[in-house]
C-alpha cells in the first residue's frame, strides 16, 4: 500500500532501573549504556539517537517509578516524554508519593523546558494491550520516515486518545481546535476509542454532528 508505512525504531531498556526510552528512525541500533543511573542513562540514549538522526521518547516515565522530576529536569536538549500510555504498570496517574505523568510535564514546562507530550497504546499485545486507544498524530504531507521523524522532532503533532482533529490555531492568548467527528466516527466503528462512556456502550466516544465544532 502507498497510503502505508512502517517507521523502524526500538526500545532502550535500563537493565537496572528499568527505565525506558523509545527511538524512532533511528539510522542504527542505539546499544542500552550502562550507567550509575536512571537519568544518566537517560541522557546519553538521548545524546546517541540525536547523534543516530533519530528521535528519542522518554516512556512512561512513571514505570516503576524510576525517573523523578530532579532527573528530568537535569536532562539536556528538547525533550519527548510520554504523558499517557496504556501499557498496564505506566502509572499514569501517579499515586500518593509521586505525581502524575501530566504533572511531570507541568512541571517541567513551568520550569521552562522545552517537552513534546506524546500519547502511546504501547501496542506489543493484541491480546493483552489493545491498538488504537493512544497515539500521535503527525502534520506532514509525506509518508517518508525521515520527514515524519522531522516533524515529531518538531514538535508537529498532537497527542490523542480518541479525539481527532481537523484544524487547531494557536495565539499568544487563546487557541481553538476543531474536531473532525466524521474520522472519529469512522474510526470508531472498527475499534473502541476510551474516552467519556457513551450511553449505548459500556465504552466508546461519541460526539453530536450539530454540537459546535469549535472550542476556544
Amino acid at each position: 500500500r502507498k497510503d502505508f508505512v512502517l517507521v523502524p525504531g526500538e526500545t532502550v531498556v535500563d537493565a537496572r532501573s528499568g527505565v525506558r526510552v523509545g527511538v524512532i528512525n533511528n539510522g542504527r541500533v542505539i546499544p542500552s549504556p550502562i550507567e550509575k543511573s536512571a537519568a544518566l542513562f537517560v541522557q546519553t540514549v538521548l545524546d546517541d539517537t540525536a547523534m543516530a538522526g533519530g528521535v528519542a521518547v522518554i516512556k512512561h516515565p512513571n514505570f516503576g517509578y524510576g525517573l523523578t522530576l530532579a532527573d528530568l529536569s537535569g536532562l539536556k536538549g528538547v525533550l519527548h516524554m510520554e504523558v499517557y500510555s496504556t501499557r498496564p504498570g505506566a502509572n499514569n496517574d501517579g499515586d500518593k508519593d509521586h505525581p502524575s505523568a501530566e504533572a511531570l510535564w507541568d512541571a517541567l514546562l513551568t520550569k521552562g523546558k522545552a517537552v513534546y507530550g506524546v500519547a502511546c497504546d504501547d501496542f506489543t499485545s493484541y491480546a493483552k494491550i489493545p491498538p488504537v486507544r493512544a497515539w500521535i498524530m503527525v502534520a506532514t504531507d509525506s509518508l517518508e520516515p525521515k520527514d515524519i521523524a522531522s516533524a515529531i522532532r518538531n514538535g508537529e503533532f498532537y497527542s490523542t486518545t480518541g479525539v481527532l482533529l481537523s484544524g487547531f490555531k494557536a495565539a499568544q492568548d487563546e487557541y481553538s481546535v476543531a474536531v473532525d467527528v466524521e474520522k472519529m466516527e469512522a474510526l470508531r466503528r472498527e475499534f473502541k476509542l476510551h474516552g467519556t462512556p457513551a450511553p449505548d456502550a459500556d465504552e466508546g466516544c461519541t460526539a453530536k454532528r450539530d454540537q459546535p465544532a469549535i472550542a476556544g
